[in-house]
């Protein structure tokens, strides 16, 4: 199997930009910006944020919107309310809520006390000393830092409890000092952020390293001994935390190696490691991609760092221990059911390669995050089919 896969724009700098965009004071220009369905909702928010209060949004199943846009309609002018999806009123965002509360915010629950929707009438506050617990979701930390720059007194954030997801607190900071904003993260786990402006310029969004794990797994369940995919204008030097699929793999025989701005991945002549431990503790969204890789080839590793996966678009844990449980049957055909998830879908699509029909529900979930994603399969030579049952 030979492919070249351009993969989409990375989903989580996309976000970032758009909300920095709104902060700035100046209009720049985004290139490249992500065009899955989780961007487009926020900016859909930002420019509806224009509009007469009060207002409805919603936001779907899209959890960095609920987080960033509950810090941001929270300092600015108007009443807003900020619903979703069945799923979005289950997944927590109390720790966010108290902690902007704390600061002067007026945001009340209309349902379930800790989960949206929200009503949040916007106002300016001086900002200063906060804390918040870190081990539920790293957005609420990045949606505090997000505004932190523009409050009066900045804000000095007390990050409680052991982190989740650092490298995307470290993608938000990073982003941030591209715009001419300082942070320091000290000793004591206190990111200080002083009062600043954002410095509007053009910025080219990179690709997506969470999208790039399926092809991580497609050359790794692949029983071509060649199999090899080029991934398309890398950043080799990417901050995104699932850019440590490349050490992930190695343990599954697949090899990775930049050629310029191009990344190729392939298998090797070594053997998979059975025992290797993994933690997800830093890059939660690949690990339905590792564990139906695992299952695929077998393997039976040791994983750590799981807790956060309940709180994502579906209860992953639970999903994959479900969908991949129907492996062990007998039929030629899985049918599998994705739960509203993208990356439950896109993680099973690839055991196709294990000698089985895979038939997917809410095909079009994909599109919240990487929506060429069937149409780059059909490119690479998988046999995609749509099936109406």
């Amino acid at each position: 199997m030979k492919a070249e896969v351009i993969l989409p724009a990375s989903k989580s700098i996309s976000n970032r930009a758009l909300m920095i965009s709104a902060l700035c004071k100046k209009n720049f220009i985004i290139k490249n910006l992500s065009y899955c369905d989780d961007t487009q909702i926020i900016a859909e928010a930002l420019n509806a944020k224009k509009m007469d209060s009060p207002q409805t949004i919603d936001i779907g199943n899209c959890g960095t919107a609920m987080r960033f846009l509950t810090a941001y309609f929270a300092i600015q002018g108007g009443d807003f309310i900020l619903t979703g999806n069945e799923r979005m009123r289950c997944r927590p965002i109390g720790a966010l809520v108290n902690a902007l509360q704390s600061l002067g915010a007026d945001i009340r629950y209309l349902e379930k006390t800790g989960f949206p929707p929200l009503k949040i009438t916007g106002k300016k506050f001086d900002g200063g000393m906060v804390e918040i617990s870190s081990n539920i979701s790293s957005q609420f930390v990045s949606a505090l830092l997000l505004i932190a720059p523009v409050l009066k007194n900045g804000l000095s954030i007390k990050l409680n409890d052991e982190i989740a997801s650092k490298p995307y607190i470290d993608v938000t900071m990073w982003l941030m000092k591209e715009f001419g904003v300082e942070t320091e993260w000290t000793e004591s786990n206190i990111l200080i952020v002083k009062p600043q402006e954002y410095v509007p310029h053009d910025i080219i969004i990179e690709k997506d390293w969470s999208a790039a794990s399926y092809w991580y797994e497609i050359v790794a369940l692949s029983e071509d001994p060649d199999a090899e995919v080029v991934l398309k204008e890398m950043n080799k030097d990417s901050l995104q935390g699932d850019k440590t699929i490349m050490d992930i793999y190695k343990s599954f025989n697949v090899a990775s190696e930049f050629v310029g701005n191009d990344l190729i991945i392939k298998k090797t002549s070594q053997q998979p490691m059975d025992e290797m431990p993994i933690s997800f503790r830093n890059c939660p969204d690949i690990a339905p991609t590792v564990m139906a890789t695992c299952k695929g080839l077998g393997m039976k590793p040791q994983f750590s760092g799981l807790e956060n996966l309940r709180y994502k678009e579906s209860d992953r844990l639970v999903a994959m221990e479900e969908e991949l449980r129907k492996t062990n049957s007998f039929s030629d055909t899985l049918s599998f059911h994705s739960y509203n998830d993208h990356r439950i879908a896109m993680s099973l699509a690839p055991l196709s390669l294990r000698g089985y029909t895979v038939q997917i529900d809410d095909v079009d979930v994909v599109k919240k995050s990487y929506p060429s994603f069937w149409q780059d399969l059909r490119r690479a030579g998988f046999n995609v089919i749509d099936f109406v049952q």
